[in-house]
């Protein structure tokens, strides 16, 4: 077995018209921090999920470094040296690479089953049995005989929601029809649920569950899970119209990723990103996180003070009132 590099083998593939290109070495640094709004865990989840649509030679070429610090997603070219902010370019940039591969419908099949067989199932069970005292051993059982998707399946059957034929049909899902079956009958059910929780929350964060789901500052590790995957599958447009014009038959899913989108996911960050072209360029993460840092500091401040001039406005225009007040009574 030859003992050639990687992109040796990929420039071959090149040639023999298995790829188009060859992929730049690309660092994947995702910034966090732990007790904030998981807006950034979401973009995490969708980079991930799109990072999934490469063939395993380009996958191999993204080294992805988590980083416990505050603030934002980056992908370092280090070909060309250039580094991408925010989620939206960096997503273009993984949208060429994608879209330089020749066999394009084998490719978006393999991300679409990834996605609904190990993301989205396992989501719609956790809801199912996330609160029974019982969920161990209906997940034990199922692994221990079937693995967790057969499980999940076996659900849906129990329920009622697909019939045993179609459990065997997908036992052998390689096609883009069963998967498109697939993920039709697990809209339905995200549909169905959203619907019997009014149209919002599936499963509330245990310190708000007393409280109304409007209160609540973020949302719950359910949710925050199956706005980024519904986001993975509808927003992107390598992902099929096909695919993108189903969600158009479940008004509550497209009501969800709006109203979802507007509570807890503006992406401020990117914003201010284009707002600073100085961000912009080939300064180091560091640097960019750091400059963030003091964005969202001066962000804070600026809130701030404008509720002290409206608490200072309304302390104003009240003493005033009262010493017309006073006037007007002396002067009886």
């Amino acid at each position: 077995m030859s003992s050639s590099s990687l992109k040796e083998r990929l420039l071959r593939a090149k040639d023999n018209n298995n790829l188009t290109s060859t992929p730049h070495n690309y660092t994947l640094y995702l910034y966090k921090q732990g007790l904030q709004l998981p807006t950034m865990d979401i973009h995490c989840m969708m980079i991930l999920s799109y990072i999934q649509l490469l063939p395993n030679q380009y996958q191999q070429y993204i080294n992805i470094k988590f980083e416990n610090k505050y603030m934002n997603i980056i992908l370092h070219d280090q070909d060309t040296n250039k580094y991408y902010y925010g989620i939206d370019d960096i997503m273009k940039v993984i949208q060429n690479e994608f879209l330089s591969v020749n066999d394009h419908l084998s490719t978006r099949i393999q991300f679409l089953n990834t996605l609904i067989n190990e993301q989205l199932l396992p989501i719609l069970i956790h809801y199912w049995y996330g609160h029974d005292d019982n969920y161990t051993i209906v997940y034990d059982s199922y692994v221990g005989n079937l693995s967790l998707i057969d499980g999940i399946r076996l659900h849906f059957i129990k329920n009622k929601y697909l019939k045993h034929e179609y459990y065997r049909k997908l036992k052998s899902q390689k096609t883009e029809e069963e998967i498109y079956e697939l993920l039709q009958h697990s809209l339905q059910l995200i549909s169905n649920l959203l619907v019997e929780n009014n149209g919002f929350i599936l499963d509330e964060p245990s310190n708000t569950r007393a409280s109304s789901p409007q209160q609540s500052s973020k949302p719950s590790e359910l949710d925050a899970k199956l706005y980024a995957i519904l986001s993975c599958l509808y927003y992107p447009e390598f992902v099929s119209k096909h695919y993108r014009d189903l969600f158009r038959h479940y008004p509550p899913l497209m009501s969800y990723l709006h109203r979802m989108s507007n509570k807890y996911f503006n992406l401020y960050m990117n914003e201010e990103i284009l707002k600073e072209p100085t961000l912009l360029g080939t300064q180091s993460p560091q640097v960019i996180c750091e400059l963030l840092r003091r964005l969202r500091v001066k962000r804070e401040h600026q809130h701030t003070h404008t509720w002290y001039f409206l608490g200072g406005c309304v302390a104003f225009m009240s003493a005033y009132y009262y010493v017309m007040k006073r006037i007007a009574v002396v002067n009886k």
